[in-house]
């Protein structure tokens, strides 16, 4: 199977997931995920023959979240590393899980 990396953020949170991926025409599940703004790229509808789902089996997965408290706290710990010519005491992160699946 085809390893891939997929990543997703918002201004302040991150995940990033390292797996297997494999492509998946089935239709239940093609109802099941439909959302009508998808018709922007497959204009026939869930009936398009291009349309098909990537389904990943994650291996393992890495989340940063510098948002609330904890981003405040990275932030000046990241002022303090610069200002100092040292790391952050975080190591970068202000909240950081890696999960091996």
């Amino acid at each position: 199977m085809p390893e891939v990396a997929v990543t997703l953020q918002d201004s302040r949170r991150f995940v990033s997931i390292a797996g297997t991926a494999r492509i998946t025409r089935d239709r239940a599940l093609i109802d099941r995920l439909w959302s009508e703004t998808w018709k922007l790229w497959f204009p026939q509808g869930k009936g398009d023959p291009e349309l098909c789902i990537i389904e990943v089996t994650p291996r393992d997965a890495e989340y940063w979240d510098q948002s609330g408290l904890a981003g405040v706290k990275f932030v000046l710990e990241a002022v303090k590393a610069y200002v100092t010519a040292t790391e952050p005491k975080s190591g970068g992160s202000a909240n950081h899980a890696k999960v091996n699946v």
